[in-house]
């Protein structure tokens, strides 16, 4: 069914969003995730030439409630990297699970999963379904494939690489990459922007016969580069969402580190958060993870993509994503990568100013894009692989952090993301005390 921390990938206008409070600790400093206070927003002003600049600072959440003096707060909720979060108090866990129910009905996904960490630091799991038609039930725990979700990742090593020195945002990629049309033309931003005008070769003429003929063929860095096409527009002139893109980045990561992509992920930034049910699925390396399985809806059942490995959905969907789209993990695991990444523990303030800068045409940034949740504006990413969906989302002024998944292909996690903000950030009822007396109101006239 689907996992909320409310988080995920796609695009909407939003105005980019930079650090605050509590993310200023270089890498490397020891600080647990979900434990920093939530990044100030900065609106992000785009220039008439699409060029994104920082400005004004919106208010910061409202201060969270005290467990020890909120006697509806319920013992810590554990978390797969060994934290434990309070868990929301018991008349707002109970609205988000109708809510979640409701929304996992209509969205009819053999499984769904999604987590949401409220302003108040307590964190809401909630899970339904199962991980294939009669299998084990799905939990926080269950590793779905995440899709262009894994861009987030990738564009974060690559910030790290250009405050390393190791390269420059505004640098050419023929330096690495001469082979690659307008090569000369095309910078590291323009990639991590999709501003390249490079042909997404997902939608190569070739990319359906060849992927999914053979699930368990295991493709080659060379391979995938035989489905560019032509380019569809003179560099940095528009915006056009290519995958191509970030299968360069991951090139010109391996080149610059002299390490492969599946380690820089795993050492940099899956081990140091304590993300243990989650994984870059790498050619020639065994997945130990046993994830959900995706399906197409057909009929009044299911399609199902997988090949008998551990590969979501398959090997061959798997491998030709890359760095694009080739991470799986668990919501758990998501909603603890949101939380960092935006929070301040896997970027400098730069980096994620960087990073949250959006265009006006695109409403992108460099690895990630706006949303609008509840009528509130915020950002994040989110993916879909051959039948699983994913979204994570952040609210910066409301401190509310979403992440869904569903491993059913063209399920609207938007809507279910959406669903869970508004059970979240509406105030609840005010109790009456147990007891008190009714008074009548005075009768018109009375003195």
């Amino acid at each position: 069914m689907v996992v909320v921390a409310i988080l995920v990938l796609a695009i909407v206008a939003l105005p980019g969003l930079g650090p605050g409070p509590g993310s200023t600790a270089p890498h490397g400093t020891s600080r647990p995730v979900g434990t920093t206070a939530a990044p100030t927003a900065q609106d992000v002003a785009v220039a008439a030439t699409g060029t994104p600049s920082a400005i004004d600072t919106p208010p910061t959440a409202d201060p969270p409630t005290d467990p020890a003096t909120d006697p509806t707060t319920d013992t810590p909720e554990p978390a797969a990297s060994g934290q434990a979060y309070p868990r929301p108090i018991t008349a707002l866990r109970k609205r988000l699970d109708r809510a979640f129910k409701q929304m996992a009905k209509e969205i009819g996904s053999p499984g769904l999963v999604a987590a949401v960490k409220l302003p108040d630091g307590s964190v809401w799991y909630g899970s339904d379904g199962v991980l294939w038609p009669g299998g084990p039930r799905v939990t926080a725990g269950t590793p779905f494939a995440w899709g262009s979700i894994t861009k987030t990742f990738v564009a974060a090593l690559t910030l790290r690489a250009a405050t390393a020195g190791q390269i420059s945002l505004d640098q050419t990629i023929d330096a690495w990459l001469p082979q690659i049309p307008n090569a000369n033309l095309i910078t590291v931003r323009m990639l991590l922007a999709h501003r390249s005008g490079l042909f997404d070769y997902f939608q190569s003429k070739e990319y359906g016969k060849r992927v999914f003929s053979d699930p368990t063929h295991v493709w080659t860095l060379d391979e995938i580069l035989t489905m560019i096409g032509p380019s569809v527009y003179p560099p940095g002139t528009g915006f056009n969402y290519s995958n191509t893109n970030y299968i360069l980045l991951g090139l010109i990561l391996q080149q610059v580190t002299g390490q492969p992509l599946a380690t820089l992920i795993h050492d940099q930034l899956l081990a140091p958060l304590g993300m243990d049910h989650s994984v870059f699925q790498q050619a020639g390396q065994p997945v130990d993870l046993v994830g959900a399985k995706g399906f197409w809806k057909s009929g009044t059942g299911f399609q199902e993509w997988s090949d008998d490995t551990n590969f979501r959905p398959t090997t061959s969907t798997a491998t030709v994503a890359w760095a694009a789209g080739a991470m799986e993990g668990s919501a758990r695991d998501l909603l603890d990568w949101e939380m960092a990444l935006y929070g301040g523990q896997v970027l400098t303030p730069a980096e994620l100013a960087e990073m949250l800068g959006t265009y006006r045409d695109s409403g992108y940034g460099l690895g990630a894009r706006t949303q609008t949740l509840d009528g509130q504006q915020g950002y994040g990413h989110g993916g879909s692989l051959r039948g699983f969906v994913s979204v994570m989302y952040r609210l910066p002024v409301a401190d509310l952090d979403v992440v869904v998944l569903a491993n059913v292909g063209f399920a609207n996690l938007d809507k279910v993301a959406n669903r869970l903000a508004k059970a979240a950030l509406n105030p609840l009822p005010t109790p009456q005390p147990s007891g008190a007396p009714s008074v009548a109101p005075l009768p018109s006239g009375a003195p």
